[in-house]
């Protein structure tokens, strides 16, 4: 049995997972349809893209005035708040680590 390339081409457009949503609205907007070999090469070149732009991506979160300990809301605990130093004019607060609180 034989493919049409075609087909065959939609068929991989229609399988690719979302991440390459982008790659198939400009697939969809050029009026050339591409072959195998060609599609073929431009996926390689799209998941090296991908790729890189998962490399260079963090999440910062910042959560400013969290505390673990059990005091009721609205009363303040007096060690959750970090001492305040002041080193060579820099005002620093005092880094303890959240898990030996050393």
């Amino acid at each position: 049995m034989e493919v049409n390339e075609s087909f065959l081409v939609q068929f991989i457009m229609n399988s690719l997972p979302p991440e390459f949503g982008q790659f198939q609205v400009n697939y969809n907007t050029i009026k050339d349809k591409w072959n195998f070999q060609e599609i073929k090469a431009m996926l390689v070149q799209e998941e090296g893209r991908l790729k890189k732009i998962r490399d260079h991506s963090i999440h910062l979160i910042i959560h400013e005035g969290a505390s673990f300990s059990k005091a009721k809301p609205g009363k303040k605990n007096k060690k959750d708040k970090a001492p305040m130093k002041v080193n060579k004019g820099n005002i620093q607060k005092d880094q303890k680590c959240f898990f030996c609180k050393k």
